[in-house]
């Protein structure tokens, strides 16, 4: 009966551990995709000046 409970808690606490790697990833993830977003922006930004700039001249 107590092997049971302390493998039950061991189980648990592996989870735990488990989903708190999940969010971890996951935010980490968001992080990556927003930056993506902004270079994206800074990048399409930059071409544009790029573009009316050489139309300038």
């Amino acid at each position: 009966r107590r092997l049971i409970n302390y493998i039950y808690s061991i189980d648990l606490a592996h989870y735990r551990v488990m989903a708190k790697m999940n969010n971890l990833i996951d935010t980490t993830a968001q992080r990556l995709n927003w930056l993506q977003q902004l270079v994206h922006l800074i990048r399409t930004i930059y071409n544009y000046d790029i573009l009316t700039g050489c139309r300038l001249i």
